[in-house]
C-alpha cells in the first residue's frame, strides 16, 4: 500500500473491460468525450462495479453531467479561465461531502462523496475532455491535479472548492491545511504557509490522467485485504501495477498487502488461492525472494493435495505450470528436489511405471548428493522390476529394510 492508499483511506482471475461505446456521446462537439471513454471504463472497473448495466448506467451519467458542465461554461479560448470554471463546476455539481475512504467513481455519482483519488479522477477527466494538459501528482500524503497552461504550472487541490491554483494563493493553503488537519495553526505560524505548502507538495510521481486508476485499484486492493477478499486484493494490485507500473519503485506498502492476502489464504488451507497470490506478485515483482519463498510453499502444498487425492496427472500438470512461472534455476530445482520423490513414490503405489521413473530421473537432474539421487532411482527401477516378475521380486527385495520413501 501506497503512503497515499494510506492517507486517502481511513481505516473471476480477470475482470472484463467495460465498453461504453453503445452510450451515447453528449452533443457538445468541443470536448473530446472518446479521448476520456478508455480512463472512465477503467475507473468504473477499479470503483468495484461488477454489474456491466450498472456501469453502463454511470458512465452515462457522468457524460451527461460533463456535457452539462460544458454547457454551463460556455465556449472560451482562455484556458485558465476554463479549468477554473471546471474547478468550480465539479464542486457544485459532483463533489459534496469529502469522506476519507470514498475514492470510488462510483460513490461520487451516486451521493457526491469523494476523497482526493476520485475527486483528481474527476476533475483529470473532465479537463482531458476539454483538452487541458492535465497529470495526476502523487505526493507522500496526497494526490491532487496539476495543469500546465502557457508553459506555467498550475496546482489544482481538487478536493477544496476554493483549491484552485493553490500556489498562487498561500491563504487558500493555509485554510485547507487547517481544516483537513495536515498542519496546525502552530506550524503555520512558526515555518510560514509557504514552506509547508512546498513539503506538502512534494512530488512523489506524476502521472496521466489515465494512469491514476492505477491508485484506485490499489486501494481497492487494500480494501479487498482489510474485508478478508485476499485473492480479489492480488488481482487489484496486479491491474494497479499493469496501468502504472511505476508502482514498483515505491513497493513497501505494496509487499506489506501481498504478503498479507498471501497468508490469509495459506493459513486457511485455501492453497489454490495462495498459489494465485503467489503467481500474482512474481508476476508485478519477479525474482524477489519472498515472493518466490511464498510459490514455493504453496505449489507444493498444492501438489500434495493433488497426491492425496491420487490425481498423478494433476500433480505434474502442476509443477509444469510452475516451471513455466519459475523457469529453470534454483528455486525450481527447489521444488522438484521436494516434490519429485513424493510423486514417484505414489506413481509406484499406483503403478504408474513411466510416471515414477520419469521423476525419479527429473530427481537424479537437480539433487546435489549423487548417492540420494542414484538411490531413489533404484528403488524405482527395482519396484518396477517386482511387479512385473513377481518371482524375481520375491528373491531380490530385502523384506527387512524399510522401504526409504514410505515415510515413519
Amino acid at each position: 500500500m501506497s503512503r497515499t492508499a494510506v492517507l486517502c483511506l481511513a481505516l473471476s482471475v480477470a475482470l472484463l473491460p467495460l465498453s461504453v461505446s453503445a452510450v451515447a456521446a453528449p452533443p457538445d462537439t468541443r470536448w473530446d468525450w472518446e479521448a476520456i471513454r478508455p480512463t472512465l471504463d477503467d475507473a468504473l472497473l477499479a470503483s468495484g462495479c461488477d454489474d456491466r448495466d450498472e456501469r453502463v448506467r454511470l458512465a452515462r451519467s457522468f457524460l451527461e453531467i460533463g456535457a452539462a458542465i460544458a454547457s454551463e461554461i460556455g465556449p472560451s479560448r482562455n484556458p485558465y479561465r476554463t479549468a477554473r470554471r471546471i474547478h468550480r463546476a465539479v464542486h457544485s455539481r459532483l463533489l459534496r461531502r469529502y469522506r476519507a475512504d470514498a475514492d470510488g467513481l462510483d460513490e461520487v455519482l451516486r451521493s457526491g462523496e469523494y476523497n482526493c483519488v476520485s475527486a483528481a479522477l474527476i476533475y483529470g477527466l473532465l479537463t482531458r475532455a476539454a483538452g487541458l494538459d492535465a497529470r495526476v501528482v502523487e505526493t507522500p500524503r496526497h494526490l491532487f491535479v496539476r495543469l500546465v497552461i502557457d508553459r506555467q504550472q498550475i496546482d489544482v487541490e481538487t478536493t477544496a472548492s476554493d483549491g484552485f491554483d493553490m500556489r498562487r494563493r498561500l491563504s487558500k493553503f493555509r485554510r485547507f491545511a487547517l481544516a483537513y488537519k495536515y498542519a496546525t495553526a502552530e506550524d503555520l505560524s512558526r515555518r510560514g504557509a509557504a514552506a509547508i505548502y512546498d513539503e506538502f507538495f512534494e512530488v512523489g510521481s506524476v502521472v496521466d490522467v489515465a494512469e491514476s486508476v492505477a491508485f484506485l485499484w490499489q486501494n481497492t486492493g487494500l480494501r479487498a485485504v482489510n474485508e478478508g477478499r485476499p485473492v480479489a486484493a492480488a488481482e487489484a494490485f496486479r491491474e494497479a501495477f499493469r496501468i502504472h507500473p511505476g508502482l514498483a519503485e515505491n513497493p513497501d506498502g505494496f509487499r506489506v498487502s501481498m504478503a498479507r492476502a498471501f497468508l490469509q489464504e495459506y493459513d486457511a488451507g485455501r492453497f489454490s488461492g495462495a498459489l494465485r497470490i503467489a503467481a500474482i506478485d512474481l508476476d508485478i515483482l519477479p525474482g524477489r525472494t519472498s515472493a518466490v519463498d511464498r510459490f514455493l510453499a504453496a505449489a507444493r502444498k498444492r501438489i500434495e493435495v493433488e497426491l492425496d487425492a491420487g490425481r498423478l496427472d494433476g500433480a505434474e500438470i502442476l509443477l509444469r505450470w510452475a516451471a513455466r512461472r519459475l523457469g529453470r534455476g534454483a528455486p525450481m530445482e527447489r521444488l522438484e528436489r521436494d516434490v519429485c520423490p513424493e510423486i514417484a513414490s505414489v506413481a509406484v503405489r499406483e503403478g504408474a511405471w513411466e510416471v515414477a521413473v520419469r521423476m525419479a530421473e527429473r530427481f537424479v537432474d537437480v539433487e546435489p548428493d549423487e548417492i540420494e539421487a542414484t538411490r531413489l532411482l533404484e528403488w524405482v527401477r527395482a519396484r518396477r522390476e517386482g511387479a512385473r516378475n513377481p518371482a524375481v521380486d520375491d528373491v531380490c527385495t530385502d523384506r527387512a529394510r524399510p522401504d526409504p520413501f514410505a515415510g515413519p
